[in-house]
């Protein structure tokens, strides 16, 4: 397949690119998904915080949301679950001229970059609350850390792109 990636391409890709990532960011607000999909994702993802944390120090549990150590908790909210990122991604991976093949592998590839990052994010952030580091802490949640997520996601993305272009212009 011959990538041709002129001006109508752009406008395709950025057309469709914006449709989806509104769609799947209103989809992901319906409250069934919020309730059957969202909301065990985001206790799954506190789970795995714990889990890894645990190898560290063991007095840290996870219920539900909420992420504990005996000093500090945290409530891992939606918004803080990489899926946003992970829209911007499978948007962005769906809508550029591809094939199938190479649109499911770079989504499944760039998901599991995302899940990790956000795992590292939810631990530095973790680490930072049980250490007292809360000037920190805020600096970091607000301004930081999910920026770091999504540049992650969207350097990912111009990766494979590059890749998936170069592949296809042989």
């Amino acid at each position: 397949m011959k990538l041709n990636w002129n001006r109508n391409s752009r406008i395709r890709f950025l057309a469709i690119f914006a449709l989806l990532v509104t769609g799947f960011t209103l989809i992901i607000k319906l409250p069934f998904i919020d309730q059957w999909i969202i909301s065990p994702y985001v206790e799954g993802i506190t789970s795995v915080a714990a889990m890894v944390y645990g190898i560290f120090d063991s007095s840290v549990e996870a219920s539900m949301t909420y992420l504990r150590h005996p000093e500090f908790s945290v409530n891992i909210k939606k918004g803080c679950d990489g899926i946003i990122a992970s829209i911007i991604l499978v948007s962005a991976c769906i809508a550029f001229p591809s094939t199938w093949k190479m649109k499911i592998a770079g989504i499944i590839s760039g998901y599991i970059l995302i899940f990790a990052l956000n795992i590292a994010r939810i631990l530095v952030l973790f680490t930072m609350g049980v250490h007292g580091e809360m000037k920190l802490f805020n600096l970091v949640h607000v301004y930081v850390a999910q920026f770091i997520v999504i540049v992650g996601a969207m350097v990912f993305w111009i990766y494979w792109a590059g890749k998936t272009r170069a592949g296809s212009t042989g």
